[in-house]
């Protein structure tokens, strides 16, 4: 979706009174409406297990309205792979039979059940109405500038209270400095008197803590893609264009689209420092264009070889 769209979107719903706070693509409701019909276990296991199992599994969706067709790879819930086509561009005998390839391609490359929609009223029905709360929680939406734009003055207007706190902090703490140095003394030398009672019994939980890191540390360092940072940042870098294929898998990022300026988003992609790598992946015709890149702080393999190889080790 364009930032145009997004911002017409948003003056429609401020003539009327209302504030659009975020778009939501309709292929994320195939995906969670499925999580949410899958609730009835017929009375084997619990419902919260089945759910964490659904988690888990990687599914397909295709979503087509008379206007265009949307596939989406879903894993984990989170898509790793996104890609919308005009199908008025599957006209063309070329781009159908590219089409119809990478439907195969995806297919084959990620295993998993295949949810298809057609009909743009399925939204409307019964069946649709818990998808669109677990989809809203999903976090992945299309933030329009006028949202943005209201975001950033409540930051700025809770940044400058802040501010005007820690001037009268800083005007009380002057005036009184000598109490404050006393309170402080009588602090510190409480403290240390505690801290020399307590010194012992660290020393005994020092062996535990460095236990509990060799244990859990493979836990809390996994590497965290950022996906929605990532998804706000391509909009904003590849703007006023658009993409019509993502993927992404540990930290490597792949992205299609259409632009009369492939080369322009590639400098633009260069020059973020969320990203790293960046280069044309395929060969580009005068306006399709493939670009690989790397997130800059996500390193599978730094972590690979901090944790996996020294286990073997």
């Amino acid at each position: 979706m364009t930032q145009a769209r997004l911002a017409t979107l948003s003056d429609a719903f401020e003539k009327e009174g209302i504030e659009l706070a975020a778009v939501l693509p309709r292929a994320l409701l195939v995906e969670t409406n499925v999580a949410a019909t899958a609730g009835d276990t017929g009375g084997q296991g619990t419902r919260s297990e089945k759910d964490r199992a659904d988690v888990h599994q990687t599914s397909r969706q295709i979503d087509q309205d008379p206007r265009q067709v949307t596939q989406v790879v879903m894993r984990a819930g989170a898509p790793i792979k996104w890609e919308t086509l005009q199908l008025s561009d599957l006209e063309e005998p070329e781009l159908l039979e590219q089409w119809q390839a990478e439907l195969k391609s995806t297919e084959l490359a990620h295993e998993g059940p295949l949810v298809t929609h057609s009909d743009p009223a399925w939204l409307s029905q019964r069946s649709a109405i818990p998808a669109l709360p677990l989809a809203l929680a999903s976090g992945f939406t299309f933030v329009p500038p006028g949202e943005l734009k209201r975001r950033q003055a409540l930051k700025n207007k809770t940044t400058v209270v802040a501010l005007a706190a820690g001037l009268l902090l800083a005007a009380v703490l002057t005036l009184i400095p000598f109490a404050v140095q006393s309170v402080q003394f009588r602090l510190a030398a409480s403290e240390l008197a505690d801290l020399r009672a307590l010194n012992d019994s660290a020393r005994q939980n020092q062996a535990f803590v460095a236990d509990f890191d060799s244990r859990w540390g493979t836990i809390n360092e996994y590497p965290q893609q950022d996906i929605i940072a990532t998804l706000f940042t391509l909009q904003r870098v590849i703007s006023p264009d658009t993409l019509t294929g993502l993927e992404i898998e540990e930290g490597v990022v792949t992205i299609e689209g259409t632009s009369s300026n492939p080369q322009a988003i590639l400098q633009r992609l260069e020059q973020d420092p969320l990203f790293t790598e960046v280069s044309f992946s395929r060969a580009t015709s005068n306006s399709r264009y493939t670009i690989g890149l790397r997130l800059s702080n996500v390193s599978f393999e730094g972590y690979r070889a901090r944790y996996v190889e020294a286990t073997r080790r």
